[in-house]
């Protein structure tokens, strides 16, 4: 149902970047509701008009300094990278920025959910020789083990469930 109205919405506009702005701007929204269905339609034109359409903005969005709109567009990275696969190693280089500094940051959804971005984009590359990026993000995720919160806990094994997958269980040890 959601698909059908996003179909109906995006047959306004005229271009991908239209649909993009007005999806940006509801990620500033307070109703939480309104803010994970955005995300979730942010990374749906991702996959349908090609995730370099999409990653630019939403990577410069990150930067406006609200949780909400940081967590909203991790959120989106985390929808984008698991409906987009295996194309994700063209992008993987592009947000590890990105994802070191959320995995770094104090907030706990920060971190949960850049955690659930590597899983993701992790599972999406195995095999295709984006290791060393993936290697690289395993040595920010790593600390998160000690953390006390069940979400970041659940997030953190997925993320290293993920790696384990893409770069090796000899690698992990």
């Amino acid at each position: 149902m959601l698909i059908f109205f996003f179909h109906l919405f995006c047959s306004s506009f005229s271009s991908p970047h239209d649909v993009l702005a007005t999806l940006l701007n509801n990620l500033k929204v307070q109703e939480r509701q309104n803010r994970v269905c955005t995300t979730v339609a942010i990374a749906i034109v991702a996959e349908t008009c090609s995730p370099f359409t999409v990653l630019p903005a939403l990577m410069n969005e990150y930067r406006v300094p609200e949780l909400n709109v940081q967590n909203g567009v991790l959120k989106s990275l985390s929808f984008l990278f698991e409906y987009i696969g295996e194309m994700g190693k063209d992008y993987i280089y592009a947000v590890t920025p990105l994802l070191e500094d959320a995995l770094m940051d104090r907030d706990l959804v920060h971190r949960q959910t850049a955690s659930a971005v590597v899983q993701h984009m992790s599972l999406g590359v195995y095999g295709f020789g984006c290791e060393d990026s993936l290697n690289h993000l395993l040595n920010y995720v790593w600390p998160n083990v000690f953390e006390t919160s069940p979400h970041v806990i659940q997030a953190v094994m997925g993320a290293l469930e993920g790696l384990r997958v893409a770069i090796g269980p000899c690698r992990m040890l």
